[in-house]
């Protein structure tokens, strides 16, 4: 799964069903938002929040969930847009039957391009 789990609204019920269907022995990969991504902290926190200005009274996980996936619905917000640090959803997945390990995170285009104009290179 890649860019789902993190918009329901009870990914507890997904994770049972998840379980419930997968073969024993099976594995799964799942990507989900990340507290600690460069969208977290480069786009939310320092371009919106810091240079821009951008929702004042707002924190950073507000700033979040008002900048990511806005495009889907027009809005100018995702309904639902958790972001996980690694040991809650490792916890969440874990409480649902599973075993897991944490594989690392990526970097989406829209990362870095921002990286590309917050830091340019000479």
């Amino acid at each position: 799964m890649s860019g789902v789990l993190h918009h329901t609204s009870h990914p507890e019920a997904l994770f049972r069903e998840f379980h419930r269907r997968l073969k024993p022995g099976g594995e799964s990969r799942v990507m989900v938002y990340n507290r600690e991504s460069v969208w977290v902290h480069l786009f939310a926190a320092y371009e919106k929040f810091v240079i821009q200005n951008a929702f004042p009274g707002k924190d950073v996980y507000d700033i979040f969930h008002l900048t990511v996936d806005v495009e889907a619905d027009g809005t100018g917000k995702c309904p639902v847009a958790r972001c996980h640090n690694w040991k809650e959803f490792s916890s969440l997945c874990e409480s649902n039957g599973f075993q897991t390990e944490y594989m690392g995170g990526y970097l989406s285009d829209v990362e870095l391009n921002s990286m590309k104009s917050t830091w340019p290179l000479p």
